[in-house]
C-alpha cells in the first residue's frame, strides 16, 4: 500500500525526467539505533517542539500516565515522549534486579 503509493510517485517523477524504466523493491530494515536516529532526525525538523514537549508533559501529568508517547502517524518514529516524574527508568529497574 505505502510502497505502491510511492512507486507511483517515483514513477512520476521518473518519466517526467525521461525515465522510462525501473524497478521497486519493498525492504524493512529494522534496528533499534536505526530507528531511534531517524526518530530524532524528525524531531529535530519540528519547528515548536519544546511546545510540544510541554503540552505532552501536561497532558502526562493531568492523565496520572507514568508514560506518554507521540508517534509519527505512517512510519511510527517516535516524536516526543513524555515520562512521569516519580517514573523509574528502565535501567534503575535492570540496576535493582541485578
Amino acid at each position: 500500500l505505502i510502497l505502491d503509493d510511492r512507486r507511483k510517485l517515483i514513477e512520476e517523477s521518473c518519466r517526467s525526467c525521461g525515465v522510462e524504466s525501473f524497478e521497486c523493491f519493498g525492504t524493512s530494515i529494522w534496528d533499534e539505533t536505526l530507528y531511534r536516529a531517524w526518530s530524532q532526525i524528525v524531531t529535530n525538523l519540528i519547528p515548536n517542539i519544546q511546545l510540544l514537549k510541554t503540552h505532552l508533559n501536561n497532558f502526562c501529568r493531568v492523565c496520572d500516565a507514568d508514560e506518554v508517547v507521540l508517534f509519527e502517524r505512517a512510519t511510527f518514529l517516535v516524536v516526543c515522549h513524555a515520562l512521569a516524574a516519580t517514573t523509574p527508568t528502565t535501567d534503575n529497574n535492570n540496576n535493582n534486579n541485578n
